[in-house]
């Protein structure tokens, strides 16, 4: 199953989420034995492990994760699983934050950026008795669902001990979240772009407002989001009629149209022919 995160914990009203302008944070336990999913971030984040083990899958490099440690995740779309301890409990809290909270910590603590970004990095707490006590602090505020403040203060202070533990790496991965944040709508839109079927998911998955969007798009794309969307749905229509033995109709259902018809009417407006005459005309060129 495909979460988008943290936009899945806030839709669903995670009990134990708590949202603020630039950060969210969530106590997040697991009780399925070696549980899979794929997750499609449209933040940044940390997740500290408390009880259990993490795998994270990203472009092919499987990371080990136990128990007293932290991944530092840039926005993007991982494959991972998280496996049981003996009590029967995957545990860890779950810090969501934006480029806005990025940029505000780089700048209050004058610190240098290198060139070359690290996405994901691991850190260790367990055996840090000061790191490890505020981690556990931080649990509790979290739990306690305290106040925005003295959060975004802890996520600041968890942030200085991982440069502590060690600075290139960790700044590195600090130059991963800043160079997302120069395109961050359109890396969103487009890593998500076979689950978009309409500009309302387009909103909600950026969590941007209408008028936002269609600023973004006029001035990256010089379109409008809706018809950014139609073309990248023709231009994935055309390639599965071109390589797949897909029917028609199993083509338009999986680009996101509910009516053959209109798939074929604005297939025909942008090929210049209808579905079934593109694909005679690809078989021919390949004989």
């Amino acid at each position: 199953m495909i979460y988008i995160v943290p936009n899945y914990f806030i839709d669903n009203h995670y009990k134990t989420l708590s949202s603020f302008a630039h950060f969210s944070t969530l106590n997040y336990i697991n009780k399925r034995q070696d549980s899979k999913i794929f997750a499609r971030s449209t933040m940044h984040y940390m997740a500290v492990l408390l009880e259990g083990r993490k795998e994270i899958v990203s472009k092919g490099e499987k990371i080990g994760v136990e128990t007293g440690e932290i991944l530092f995740l840039s926005q993007g779309n991982y494959f991972m699983s998280e496996r049981l301890v003996r009590n029967g409990n995957y545990r860890s809290f779950l810090i969501f934050y934006d480029d806005h909270f990025i940029a505000r910590f780089v700048k209050r603590y004058d610190l240098s950026i290198p060139q070359g970004g690290e996405p994901i990095v691991k850190v260790k707490y367990r055996n840090d008795t000061e790191f490890r006590s505020v981690v556990g602090t931080m649990d509790r505020l979290i739990s306690a669902q305290a106040d925005e403040a003295i959060l975004g203060l802890k996520i600041e202070e968890i942030f200085l001990y991982a440069l502590q533990k060690d600075e290139e790496l960790f700044l590195r991965y600090l130059c991963a979240t800043i160079e997302n944040a120069q395109d961050r709508i359109g890396r969103i839109i487009e890593a998500n772009i076979d689950i978009l079927e309409s500009v309302e998911d387009m909103l909600s998955l950026a969590r941007v407002s209408p008028a936002h969007l269609r600023r973004y798009f006029q001035k990256y794309y010089r379109m409008s989001p809706k018809s950014w969307l139609v073309e990248q749905k023709l231009k994935r229509a055309s390639i599965l009629l071109k390589n797949s033995d897909k029917s028609i109709s199993e083509i338009a259902t999986s680009c996101g149209y509910r009516s053959i018809s209109w798939f074929s009417q604005q297939f025909r407006e942008r090929f210049g022919v209808t579905p079934k005459e593109y694909r005679q005309k690809s078989s021919k060129l390949l004989i």
